[in-house]
Protein backbone atom coordinates (compact mmCIF):
# COMPACT_ATOMS: atom_id res chain seq x y z
CA UNK A 1 0.00 0.00 0.00
CA UNK A 2 1.13 3.59 -0.71
CA UNK A 3 -0.06 6.74 0.13
CA UNK A 4 0.43 9.86 -1.73
CA UNK A 5 0.46 13.00 -0.64
CA UNK A 6 1.41 15.62 -3.71
CA UNK A 7 0.28 19.16 -3.73
CA UNK A 8 -0.25 21.58 -6.64
CA UNK A 9 0.62 25.19 -5.97
CA UNK A 10 2.25 27.83 -7.30
CA UNK A 11 5.63 26.78 -7.62
CA UNK A 12 4.73 22.76 -7.24
CA UNK A 13 3.25 20.59 -9.49
CA UNK A 14 2.89 17.25 -7.38
CA UNK A 15 4.79 15.34 -10.73
CA UNK A 16 8.01 14.63 -8.68
CA UNK A 17 6.04 12.50 -5.89
CA UNK A 18 3.36 11.30 -8.60
CA UNK A 19 6.37 10.05 -10.42
CA UNK A 20 8.16 8.37 -7.44
CA UNK A 21 4.87 6.59 -6.65
CA UNK A 22 4.75 5.42 -10.20
CA UNK A 23 8.40 4.35 -10.03
CA UNK A 24 7.81 2.43 -6.23
CA UNK A 25 4.45 0.85 -7.97
CA UNK A 26 6.53 -0.37 -11.22
CA UNK A 27 9.21 -1.98 -9.11
CA UNK A 28 7.21 -3.63 -6.56
CA UNK A 29 4.46 -5.29 -8.93
CA UNK A 30 7.37 -6.07 -11.16
CA UNK A 31 8.41 -7.98 -8.04
CA UNK A 32 5.09 -9.50 -8.28
CA UNK A 33 4.12 -7.58 -4.69
CA UNK A 34 0.04 -6.64 -5.22
CA UNK A 35 0.38 -2.30 -4.73
CA UNK A 36 -2.78 -0.42 -3.80
CA UNK A 37 -2.30 3.34 -3.57
CA UNK A 38 -3.80 6.52 -1.83
CA UNK A 39 -3.70 9.28 -3.61
CA UNK A 40 -4.97 12.07 -1.18
CA UNK A 41 -5.54 14.66 -3.53
CA UNK A 42 -8.81 12.33 -5.51
CA UNK A 43 -9.83 12.12 -1.25
CA UNK A 44 -10.39 8.73 0.49
CA UNK A 45 -12.62 6.59 1.96
CA UNK A 46 -11.83 5.76 5.71
CA UNK A 47 -13.15 2.20 5.63
CA UNK A 48 -11.54 1.58 2.58
CA UNK A 49 -7.86 2.64 3.96
CA UNK A 50 -8.80 0.69 7.13
CA UNK A 51 -8.68 -2.49 5.04
CA UNK A 52 -5.69 -1.38 2.86
CA UNK A 53 -3.82 -1.04 5.69
CA UNK A 54 -5.00 -4.48 7.35
CA UNK A 55 -4.26 -6.30 4.04
CA UNK A 56 -0.83 -4.71 3.70
CA UNK A 57 2.44 -5.71 5.35
CA UNK A 58 4.04 -2.69 4.19
CA UNK A 59 3.17 1.10 3.91
CA UNK A 60 5.23 3.61 2.12
CA UNK A 61 4.22 7.20 2.93
CA UNK A 62 4.95 9.41 -0.11
CA UNK A 63 5.14 13.17 0.77
CA UNK A 64 6.15 16.79 0.46
CA UNK A 65 7.76 18.42 3.23
CA UNK A 66 5.88 21.52 3.36
CA UNK A 67 7.23 24.21 6.62
CA UNK A 68 9.20 21.02 7.93
CA UNK A 69 6.40 19.04 8.16
CA UNK A 70 3.99 16.96 6.11
CA UNK A 71 0.46 18.67 4.10
CA UNK A 72 -2.16 19.13 6.06
CA UNK A 73 -4.51 16.25 3.81
CA UNK A 74 -1.75 13.85 4.75
CA UNK A 75 -2.45 14.90 8.78
CA UNK A 76 -5.47 14.51 8.21
CA UNK A 77 -5.21 11.10 6.83
CA UNK A 78 -3.70 10.28 9.87
CA UNK A 79 -6.61 12.10 11.99
CA UNK A 80 -9.30 10.44 10.54
CA UNK A 81 -8.13 6.91 9.80
CA UNK A 82 -5.89 6.62 13.16
CA UNK A 83 -8.94 7.59 14.96
CA UNK A 84 -11.04 4.95 13.65
CA UNK A 85 -8.37 2.12 13.29
CA UNK A 86 -8.76 1.39 17.48
CA UNK A 87 -9.47 -2.40 17.34
CA UNK A 88 -7.40 -2.92 14.37
CA UNK A 89 -4.38 -1.53 15.04
CA UNK A 90 -4.40 -0.34 18.49
CA UNK A 91 -6.44 -0.87 21.67
CA UNK A 92 -5.75 1.70 23.49
CA UNK A 93 -3.11 4.04 25.27
CA UNK A 94 -1.32 1.11 26.80
CA UNK A 95 -1.92 2.04 30.43
CA UNK A 96 -4.23 -0.59 30.64
CA UNK A 97 -3.23 -3.44 33.53
CA UNK A 98 -0.29 -1.56 34.15
CA UNK A 99 1.19 -1.37 31.19
CA UNK A 100 3.74 1.60 29.39
CA UNK A 101 1.88 4.42 27.64
CA UNK A 102 2.08 3.97 23.57
CA UNK A 103 2.25 0.38 23.83
CA UNK A 104 -1.57 -0.65 23.05
CA UNK A 105 -1.04 -1.71 19.63
CA UNK A 106 -1.81 -4.75 18.32
CA UNK A 107 0.13 -5.88 15.15
CA UNK A 108 4.06 -6.34 14.86
CA UNK A 109 3.67 -7.49 11.80
CA UNK A 110 3.19 -4.11 9.47
CA UNK A 111 6.16 -1.80 8.24
CA UNK A 112 7.04 1.57 7.06
CA UNK A 113 8.75 3.16 4.65
CA UNK A 114 8.92 7.36 4.69
CA UNK A 115 9.78 8.69 1.45
CA UNK A 116 10.35 12.95 1.38
CA UNK A 117 10.99 15.14 -0.87
CA UNK A 118 13.00 18.59 0.32
CA UNK A 119 13.88 22.01 -1.15
CA UNK A 120 16.40 22.29 1.74
CA UNK A 121 20.17 20.94 0.66
CA UNK A 122 21.10 18.11 2.56
CA UNK A 123 24.25 20.52 3.93
CA UNK A 124 20.99 22.34 5.81
CA UNK A 125 21.20 19.75 8.34
CA UNK A 126 24.75 19.96 9.35
CA UNK A 127 25.49 21.06 12.50
CA UNK A 128 25.83 25.62 12.43
CA UNK A 129 23.63 25.20 9.38
CA UNK A 130 19.50 25.71 9.59
CA UNK A 131 18.97 22.09 10.91
CA UNK A 132 21.81 22.18 13.23
CA UNK A 133 22.71 18.40 13.13
CA UNK A 134 19.08 17.38 12.71
CA UNK A 135 18.10 14.49 10.49
CA UNK A 136 14.96 14.75 8.38
CA UNK A 137 13.51 11.71 10.35
CA UNK A 138 14.58 14.38 13.92
CA UNK A 139 12.25 16.83 12.02
CA UNK A 140 9.66 14.10 11.39
CA UNK A 141 9.56 12.38 14.88
CA UNK A 142 5.92 13.03 15.19
CA UNK A 143 4.90 10.73 11.54
CA UNK A 144 7.77 8.19 13.21
CA UNK A 145 5.49 8.46 16.48
CA UNK A 146 2.28 7.94 15.07
CA UNK A 147 3.28 5.03 13.06
CA UNK A 148 4.81 3.26 16.35
CA UNK A 149 1.62 4.07 18.24
CA UNK A 150 -0.21 1.37 16.10
CA UNK A 151 2.53 -0.91 15.96
CA UNK A 152 4.43 -0.42 12.68
CA UNK A 153 8.04 -1.15 12.18
CA UNK A 154 10.49 1.59 10.46
CA UNK A 155 12.57 0.92 7.51
CA UNK A 156 14.74 3.43 6.84
CA UNK A 157 13.56 6.65 5.29
CA UNK A 158 14.56 7.58 1.73
CA UNK A 159 14.64 11.58 2.02
CA UNK A 160 15.40 13.26 -1.37
CA UNK A 161 17.09 17.23 -1.17
CA UNK A 162 17.56 20.42 -2.79
CA UNK A 163 14.30 18.88 -5.08
CA UNK A 164 14.19 22.57 -7.39
CA UNK A 165 17.76 22.62 -8.15
CA UNK A 166 18.36 23.52 -11.78
CA UNK A 167 21.11 20.44 -11.19
CA UNK A 168 18.14 17.50 -9.71
CA UNK A 169 18.93 14.47 -11.90
CA UNK A 170 15.79 12.46 -11.88
CA UNK A 171 17.23 9.16 -13.60
CA UNK A 172 19.48 9.31 -10.41
CA UNK A 173 16.36 9.84 -8.07
CA UNK A 174 14.64 7.09 -9.79
CA UNK A 175 17.78 4.30 -9.61
CA UNK A 176 18.07 5.82 -5.84
CA UNK A 177 14.47 5.28 -5.25
CA UNK A 178 14.40 2.11 -6.05
CA UNK A 179 17.94 0.79 -5.28
CA UNK A 180 16.83 1.66 -1.60
CA UNK A 181 13.48 0.52 -1.56
CA UNK A 182 14.61 -2.96 -2.79
CA UNK A 183 16.92 -2.59 0.51
CA UNK A 184 14.17 -2.25 3.07
CA UNK A 185 12.23 -5.14 1.02
CA UNK A 186 14.78 -8.11 1.91
CA UNK A 187 14.54 -6.25 5.59
CA UNK A 188 11.32 -7.35 6.20
CA UNK A 189 10.88 -10.59 8.26
CA UNK A 190 8.62 -12.65 6.91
Amino acid sequence: MQIDKHQSGQSMTGLLSLNMVKSMTETLENLGHDVSVTYLSEGMNISDELTKINNAKLLIFQTPVYWMSTPSNLKKYFDDVYINAKGLLYKDDGRTNGGKYGSGYLSHSKYYILSTTWNAPEKAFERGAFFDGKSADDVFLNFHLAQKWVGMYPLKSFHLYDVFDSHFNYSKMEKDLNSHLLTQLSEIKK
